[in-house]
């Protein structure tokens, strides 16, 4: 006999708890299990099936706004495969099931998957980063469902008709440079089914580039943030954390993925892959860092195998899943310092960019800063130009004078 659906829920609680879950969290878990018990009941369900879960996960809504919600589209989800563990193993395996992502679009048909499966096979065995081949994936199975719909047999002699056909239809919700990299990615496709050339070259080249002028913290804001770093009662972990982003201008995704053994004490420095190029980065340990990582590190960091520098401050202790972390801590950060934002940036971008900025104004050459901040082309690195108002203002060329019949002199 199969257990009901309550009967899963207090053996998932039950469990959750004895993983050492904080209460917060638990309470947490406690509403979606009351949102999904309330919704098997409008629905006249008693035990978990395949279709009272897909029906759940779908009902990802605002009950305020009645729009799309993708917060309570995870926690749907994370409820929903927790369950499925409990009843399947009697067991929850917690650190399996903390992300779980929508799957991708995939063509219909079994020649166009083969198409995708062995275009993901190569993109993999060219030693790309992670996200190169997500993006990359995602436009493929955009292309070859558009091609499939479109009656086309042979990718390598597709029309060259579709190709802007393709484009306009990814312009619908595609922002202009989103157009960009699908682009590359398209012509990376079309290259590796050989199509001809002259269809590769139809793949437009001059695609628009972002350039907007980036947001960084002032200096007073840095030195408001400063004092705070020194004199607040923060945990050590998130003090750490916001200073290698402050100072030293690393990515979160650098952050969340250092290891212990990346940090050389003897020398001073921190040598990493970033897992963004995936090329190494050695930097300069600053006294204060290396004092807040050591403080975390030697007292307050739990006693664990994963080697992982920050791990998360409670049970299960397992690394820091993404980016969306360090971003909580910088915006608590921020807010116990006051600091005002004005509606832009909080996250560690924004600390990235300060720390570049700094670096500008205290005469850096870019050159250095490029090789500092992990930038493969110096170009990068330029567009942080725009955050030295001094050196902006030094650019300003002055108005030319006019007679009063209007000519220039």
């Amino acid at each position: 006999m199969n257990p009901s659906l309550n009967e899963l829920i207090i053996k998932a609680l039950s469990q959750q708890e004895e993983a050492g879950f904080a209460a917060g969290t638990i309470a947490n878990s406690k509403k979606v299990y009351n949102r999904l018990l309330s919704f098997a009941a409008e629905t006249g369900e008693s035990e978990l099936s395949d279709e009272l879960t897909q029906a759940f996960i779908s009902n990802s809504t605002n009950s305020k706004t009645g729009e799309y919600c993708h917060s309570r589209f995870c926690l749907h989800n994370q409820a929903v495969a927790r369950l499925k563990k409990v009843k399947e193993t009697g067991t929850v395996n917690w650190s399996s099931i903390n992300h779980i992502r929508h799957k991708n679009e995939l063509p219909s048909g079994a020649l166009f998957q083969q198409y995708l499966e062995s275009y993901l096979a190569f993109l993999n065995s060219t030693g790309k980063r992670k996200n190169t081949i997500d993006s990359y994936r995602n436009v493929a199975a955009k292309f070859l469902i558009f091609s499939e719909i479109n009656g086309v047999q042979q990718i390598k002699n597709i029309p060259q008709s579709l190709i802007p056909l393709f484009f306009q239809e990814l312009s619908h919700s595609w922002s202009a440079t989103s157009i960009r990299t699908s682009a590359a990615a398209l012509r990376s496709l079309l290259r590796f089914f050989e199509a001809s050339e002259s269809t590769i070259r139809i793949i437009p080249r001059r695609c628009p580039r972002k350039t907007d002028i980036t947001q960084s913290l002032t200096e007073p804001q840095k030195e408001q943030l400063w004092e705070y770093l020194k004199c607040a009662d923060m945990p050590t972990r998130d003090k750490a954390i916001v200073m290698l982003m402050l100072f030293a201008g690393l990515r979160p995704s650098d952050v969340i993925n250092l290891k212990l053994e990346d940090i050389k004490w003897m020398n001073n420095t921190i040598c990493l892959i970033q897992q963004k190029t995936g090329k190494p980065l050695t930097l300069p340990m600053a006294p204060v860092i290396g004092n807040a990582i050591k403080d975390y590190v030697c007292n307050y960091r739990p006693i664990v195998t994963h080697r992982n520098v920050f791990l998360k401050s409670v049970a299960p202790y397992t690394p820091l899943s993404d980016h969306a972390a360090c971003h909580a801590i910088i915006k608590n950060a921020l807010h116990q310092a006051c600091i005002d934002t004005e509606g832009g940036e909080r996250g560690g971008r924004l600390l990235r960019r300060s720390a570049a900025t700094g670096f500008l104004r205290a005469g850096v050459r870019m050159s250095d800063i490029s090789a500092a901040m992990g930038h493969s082309k110096q170009e990068t690195t330029e567009i942080y130009l725009s955050n030295d108002e001094d050196a902006m203002r030094r650019c300003v060329l002055p108005l030319p004078r006019t007679t009063k019949a209007g000519c220039v002199i």
